[in-house]
């Protein structure tokens, strides 16, 4: 993997989180869009490159799966583009290629009641931040402004459906790791607290739908002699943040992934490191009193990978991630939890 070029030197943080993943210099800078285009690609290729750090979510609108491009697994040219793409059980289909500039550590959500996927931040292969927010409403993105959070990346976001807002915690402005927790609305960013967990780079944000909270577990912190991970279980009423009095917690856990089971009514964890730089490949549920461990071996070791829930076939979408942060190899498969067991479905056995 040749290294590229910067066009400026990323920030301490960036420095810090790509020491961590193993990203440094894994593609070239790409300019803004020129406006969107059009969604046909009649020369695709059957599927994306999956690999890991990608965003998962499902689109309602579509009744499947989207993955918000496949992550910084290679050199690429500078016009690239952010990909979506779709799987809904069988195969997948590119639905768009014509849109923001490529960019990592950006968050990403599904807002369920305006039906767009929203991308919000990161840095530019340069390690340039990005304050802005785009939405893609199923045939053309949109971008917004969002110099209230300031160029921001390795941030969380998730939606609440009872409040319909897209809610974000924390990540990096510039060299300082953010603690904050903004909501987005489709027109604005509003600043909804400074308090709540300690500043870290969260793994995840969840929306506990049966209990109507939205759930952080973990992540990691930077520090000047490493990323050490963190086990504490934080709850978002809407209002305030509080911690849980979780029982039989995962334990220390980097770079895990988390979604709500409909069909069991808990959020699922999946995977991650632990404070001794292994890597898991353990199910936990959260049923808003405490974590239980479902399966210790659910599938190969995985961590930075994707996760969502198909509500229309009733599944937990597993995607790509890494058996082990920096050089660890990056998967091209796909994996669905039946909810006792992970089977491989793509590719095809």
């Amino acid at each position: 993997m040749r290294p590229a070029a910067p066009t400026r030197a990323p920030t301490a943080v960036a420095v810090a989180i790509v020491a961590v993943l193993g990203l440094a210099g894994c593609f070239d800078d790409a300019a803004p869009p020129a406006g969107p285009g059009p969604s046909a690609h009649p020369t695709a290729p059957a599927g994306p490159e999956i690999g890991a750090w990608h965003g998962l979510v499902y689109d309602d609108r579509l009744g499947a799966t989207v993955l918000v491009n496949g992550g910084p697994e290679r050199v690429v040219p500078p016009d690239r583009r952010l990909e979506l793409w779709s799987w809904d059980g069988t195969a997948w289909r590119l639905l768009n290629a014509d849109g923001p500039s490529v960019r990592n550590f950006a968050a990403v959500a599904y807002d369920q009641v305006r039906d767009v996927v929203v991308v919000h931040g990161g840095i530019t292969p340069g390690g340039d931040p990005l304050a802005e927010t785009w939405e893609w409403d199923g045939a053309r993105w949109q971008r917004f402004d969002a110099a209230a959070l300031g160029g921001r990346e390795g941030s969380v976001m998730t939606y609440d459906p009872v409040r319909e807002l897209v809610l974000l915690y924390g990540g990096a402005v510039g060299a300082e790791v953010r603690a904050d927790t903004w909501s987005w609305d489709g027109r604005s960013w509003q600043l909804e607290s400074r308090q709540g967990p300690p500043a870290r780079f969260a793994d995840y944000l969840v929306f506990d739908e049966a209990r109507q909270d939205v759930v952080l577990y973990g992540g990691h912190v930077i520090t000047e002699t490493g990323p050490p991970a963190i086990a504490d279980t934080w709850l978002w009423d809407g209002r305030r943040w509080r911690e849980a009095d979780a029982e039989s917690a995962p334990g220390p856990r980097v770079n895990a992934r988390a979604v709500f089971d409909a069909g069991t009514r808990r959020v699922l964890m999946v995977g991650g490191g632990n404070a001794d730089n292994e890597t898991g490949s353990d199910v936990w549920a959260w049923d808003g009193s405490g974590w239980t461990r479902l399966a210790e071996r659910a599938l190969p070791p995985r961590q930075g990978h994707g996760l969502a829930y198909d509500r229309k076939r009733g599944v937990v979408v597993l995607t790509g991630g890494l058996d082990r942060p920096g050089t660890g190899a990056r998967h091209q498969d796909v994996w669905e939890w039946s909810g006792t067991s992970f089977a491989q479905v793509y590719p095809a056995g």
